[in-house]
């Protein structure tokens, strides 16, 4: 398994503190600064600058596969840190290797790690066919299969690609054993750029809701100040269980 960090245009990023052996994947406009900075650091240039969300992770599945490996572990450079939910002390080292041996084990297409702030409101291990954001084992030949991360989205790449996963007869899980520390428009960078600009925003959502119909909904968020997309998982899992043809459900 390789563990990547996709960072554009923060060189503070704080994920590689606590994933210190990663390979990072930057625009080719941040290669030089990156470069500079972490001389030890492997470090990817991607082919283009501007391209958003899906285009970086797709860099990342064809780079995963091209090093022969089935799974990669991304990490949102922005996460500050790592805990356990039992509060023994977190060894990065035993993490990957327990995540990537429960992957295998459970044939999960995706294993996500929770967010702290939601962490303590499940009681249960693992949940099965939710949203995986912010961190979470992928693996790179069943994304690759399926088409990899929609070219049409610069955001919200990884609630598209588990709705895709899930319609096409994959299983996801949400690890809660661990759970990653992460604070929205924390740091400059990043997809701050996009989320700056409402009317993209707007555009990404009406893509979704266009894409999947009654399976997802646009709605303002206020105390984010934008417009955000919520997909019906519980919809989508009936939708699965009937094996629907997605190219036939999706418009």
């Amino acid at each position: 398994m390789i563990i990547t960090i996709p960072s554009k245009n923060r060189i503070d990023y704080t994920a590689g503190k606590t994933f210190k052996k990663h390979t990072l994947f930057v625009e080719p406009q941040d290669y030089e600064k990156y470069t500079k900075l972490f001389k030890e650091q492997k470090i990817i240039k991607i082919g283009e600058n501007d391209k958003g969300f899906s285009f970086v992770l797709n860099e990342i599945v064809k780079y995963t596969l091209e090093q022969k490996e089935k799974y990669f572990l991304f990490i949102d450079d922005d996460i500050f840190g790592m805990k356990r939910k039992d509060k023994k002390e977190f060894d990065a080292k035993k993490f990957a290797k327990k995540a990537e041996k429960l992957i295998q084990e459970k044939k999960y297409a995706q294993l996500g790690i929770s967010f702290g702030g939601h962490n303590w409101f499940e009681s249960e291990e693992i949940k099965e066919n939710k949203a995986v954001w912010g961190m979470g084992v992928m693996d790179a030949e069943v994304i690759d299969k399926i088409g990899g991360y929609d070219k049409n989205l610069i955001l919200f790449s990884d609630y598209e690609i588990t709705a895709r996963l899930l319609l096409n007869g994959y299983n996801v899980g949400i690890w809660y054993k661990y759970f990653f520390l992460h604070k929205m428009k924390s740091k400059e960078g990043g997809a701050m750029v996009y989320y700056k600009q409402s009317n993209l925003i707007k555009e990404q959502c009406e893509y979704l809701q266009n894409k999947y119909g009654k399976l997802c909904k646009m709605f303002f968020n206020k105390s984010h100040g934008i417009y955000e997309v919520r997909f019906d998982w519980r919809k989508i899992m009936l939708y699965a269980k009937m094996k629907i043809d997605p190219n036939k459900l999706l418009k």
